[in-house]
């Protein structure tokens, strides 16, 4: 079911009467609803509804899928072809809607149609992103959480901890690689500050160079003093990452060149010509970023999908790449153009609005708020996550009791057990936690709340906001980030009455 929930390909069940049963994430996307009925006939073009009606109130199905006209929920018009599988006793059908054959492709109108409908697939294909980006995170919480213990246990081994530190730097990795996914399916947004283009690239290039292959020779230029952006200089070091990494795998083998330059420049409108990025940017000073490579270079063909996911000219499977580097660049405002040719090499220049003020530098874990003890309800369905947690805040003077549902947190506050602060994820069935909050915050309009996910701040801020006084923490957290946050909201809770503490 999980599968079918997120699932690129637009999928139904449908009732004799045509009424949605039920429908997986794409489908709502391509007919822009969630709610079951007969809304989404509405997106028919009127020959085609007609003719859909018909063949569905046959007895038999064509056996070749029926294509058929409509428009999705921006009004775009698309042609699809509806697979349908047989009549259950009740009726009712599943469906599957799909792209035209790629054989039956034409110039001109039809071409567009395809256009379009490769932006649906698009779509869709953010939709599976987001939601497996979420789910990773779950893991990779209970995954570094798990490591953390270990490290912290005083009986473990020196083999037994390289072993951990092994596993928790490739959990790291993980939780950056899911962060693209975030970022490349539009849910992750940038916390901006300043940081200096120029320090980024020498902090990264001197990170790549021992993976760098010996036949390729890796230079960095900075040019100018002040390189400052607004951004977010994870996703900025992502970005560098990714370019020279492209850049000297497309090194043709015997001795290769990749150099990075960084300098200031005043950018006119021209310089935006062919480039890909934020909508509106408007010429004045920027910082550019270069990376060229004296590759094999790319043709008109393959320069035209080089930003699309998952689409390499190597071996497959090498990820997001280039469609991350251009969501980056879009969420700091800026522009990012590729010129290519065969047998010529690739340069990419990255063009990002300069900032004013000094950068911020890399930021150092601060100490733990000192509190007293304090009692944690830790609410999540997931048991290895909510174990992790609790261990994790055990060991830094949290008292915790740990529960499975917003039920069962209900019942327990219910009974006059005192609690500090609540602790509960967003994302859960029957009550989510956005639920949960507003019922505690009813009960108890003191009693502080912290809400955590998979998903990026910004993309469930809405959900946090509509709990009153709700924090966010986001998945995966180490133990003394997540007691920071858990103190600091306890530590700017008002005043409220406590409640006897019957335990």
């Amino acid at each position: 079911m999980w599968l079918w929930a997120r699932s690129p390909v637009a999928q139904a069940f449908l009732a004799a009467d045509g009424r949605v049963l039920r429908g997986n994430l794409a489908w709502h996307a391509l007919f822009g609803s969630e709610r079951v009925g007969y809304a989404w006939r509405a997106s028919f073009e009127p020959e085609s509804l007609l003719q859909f009606d018909e063949a569905w109130a046959s007895v038999a199905w064509p056996s070749e899928a029926p294509r058929w006209r409509i428009r999705d929920r921006q009004g775009r018009g698309l042609e699809v072809q509806f697979w349908v599988g047989p009549r259950e006793p009740s009726g009712a059908r599943a469906v599957g809607v799909t792209p035209r054959d790629e054989a039956s492709r034409r110039d001109g109108p039809d071409a567009r149609v395809d256009v379009a409908m490769q932006q649906q697939r698009l779509e869709s294909l953010t939709i599976l992103a987001g939601g497996i980006a979420h789910d990773f995170n779950n893991l990779l919480t209970a995954m570094l959480g798990s490591v953390q213990l270990g490290l912290g246990d005083p009986e473990v081994s020196a083999l037994q901890r390289d072993r951990l530190d092994d596993i928790g730097r490739a959990a790291q990795q993980a939780a950056r690689l899911t962060r693209e996914m975030l970022v490349f399916a539009g849910r992750a947004r940038f916390e901006p500050e300043r940081v200096s283009v120029g320090e980024v690239a020498s902090e990264m290039a001197a990170l790549l160079r021992p993976v760098v292959p010996s036949r390729v020779r890796l230079g960095v230029t900075v040019e100018a003093r002040d390189t400052v952006v607004l951004g977010e200089r994870g996703a900025l070091g992502q970005l560098v990452i990714n370019l020279v990494s492209n850049a000297f795998e497309a090194s043709v083998e015997g001795e290769g060149v990749v150099e990075v330059r960084v300098l200031r420049a005043t950018v006119d409108a021209d310089a935006f010509a062919n480039s890909l990025g934020a909508d509106g940017v408007a010429p004045g000073a920027f910082v550019v970023l270069t990376v060229r490579d004296a590759g094999l270079g790319m043709g008109p063909e393959v320069l035209a999908r080089a930003c699309e996911p998952f689409f390499t000219t190597r071996f497959s499977g090498r990820g997001l790449g280039l469609a991350t580097v251009l969501g980056v660049v879009r969420a700091m405002g800026g522009r990012l153009r590729i010129e290519s040719a065969p047998g010529e090499g690739t340069l990419v220049t990255v063009l990002l609005p300069s900032a004013q003020g000094e950068a911020v530098r890399a930021k150092t874990p601060q100490g733990p708020i000192p509190v007293a003890p304090s009692r944690v309800l830790v609410v999540d369905d997931d048991p290895r996550v909510r174990s992790m947690v609790m261990a994790l805040l055990t060991r830094r003077n949290f008292e915790v009791t740990a529960v499975s549902c917003g039920a069962e947190a209900l019942a327990i506050l219910d009974a006059a057990i005192r609690f500090d602060v609540v602790l509960a994820d967003l994302t859960m069935p029957v009550m989510s936690g956005e639920e949960l909050g507003q019922a505690v915050f009813a009960r108890a309009p003191g009693l502080p709340l912290v809400l955590m996910s998979g998903y990026d701040r910004e993309d469930v801020a809405p959900r946090v906001a509509r709990v009153p006084g709700a924090d966010f923490v986001q998945k995966p957290f180490s133990g003394d980030a997540l007691a920071r946050v858990l103190r600091q909201q306890i530590s700017n809770a008002q005043p409220r009455a406590r409640e006897p503490d019957d335990r």
